[in-house]
């Protein structure tokens, strides 16, 4: 069932303008009021990847960027400053969780965060992850919800979780309408994760009903996305939320 749009009952709380942080970045017991960009890759083609790449540097932004397969924007990008690259495995292909973990952890060797894809996740895999090296692990959506902050999952020192705070696919299935202007100054207080998916940013998806129908089967063919793109959707939504934003200091 869907549901009102949630942002809108922050309207007027004080602005939140900065976008300067990865995950990586994050510690835990610290009070933040900003903005961390992520992006699930789900396969998408480098293409579709440096066009929201190119977004968010054109802003002066941060963000992380969780790897599903190998590709070589995504090496290229692991080893700069202003972009994270997490890993994003699919358990849902395989429950062979350590095997999933280790394919992509030697695709991108310097990886620290993690986000399972759907959300998969148990006490067992979050065990596995601190054993790999992994230190945050963002498998948790609090949508809109005000004073998020990272927590330790296990012992103080160990894996730290990070809850995130909103998402284009929760807000394109089950707002209705969806909000396409995203005010970083109407959001509330507290750590506010924003994750995106290249794919529906690239076609600018404005229904997740229609990814499923449409663009789900022509993931990898570059121009029949580009056919698809619509006049407002996910890249409206991360725009504007863009925008908003100051950009980092370099």
């Amino acid at each position: 069932m869907k549901t009102e749009s949630g942002l809108g009952i922050f309207r007027g709380r004080a602005a939140t303008i900065k976008a300067w942080k990865t995950i990586r970045d994050l510690r835990p017991d610290i009070p933040y009021d900003e903005i961390v960009l992520t992006f699930d890759v789900d396969g998408a083609p480098d293409e579709v990847i440096q066009y929201t790449v190119d977004l968010v540097r054109e802003h002066g932004a941060r963000a992380t960027f969780f790897a599903t397969h190998a590709s070589p924007l995504l090496r290229d990008l692991a080893e700069s400053r202003d972009l994270e690259v997490g890993i994003h495995p699919n358990y849902f292909s395989s429950t062979d969780f350590e095997r999933q973990v280790d394919e992509l952890m030697a695709c991108y060797p310097r990886a620290t965060s993690i986000r399972g894809h759907g959300l998969y996740i148990s006490t067992a895999i979050q065990a596995l992850y601190a054993a790999k090296g992994i230190t945050h692990c963002v498998d948790a959506i609090l949508p809109y919800h005000p004073g998020l902050r990272p927590v330790w999952r296990f012992t103080r020192g160990g894996l730290i979780l990070v809850p995130y705070f909103w998402e284009d696919g929760h807000a394109l299935w089950y707002l209705d309408p969806p909000e396409y202007h995203l005010d970083p100054a109407a959001f509330p207080t507290g750590l506010k994760v924003c994750n995106f998916h290249p794919v529906l940013v690239f076609t600018n998806t404005s229904d997740y009903r229609l990814y499923e129908q449409r663009i789900r089967p022509d993931t990898k063919d570059v121009a029949a996305l580009r056919a698809l793109r619509g006049e407002r959707g996910a890249a409206t939504m991360l725009r504007s939320l863009l925008s908003g934003l100051t950009k980092s200091p370099r």
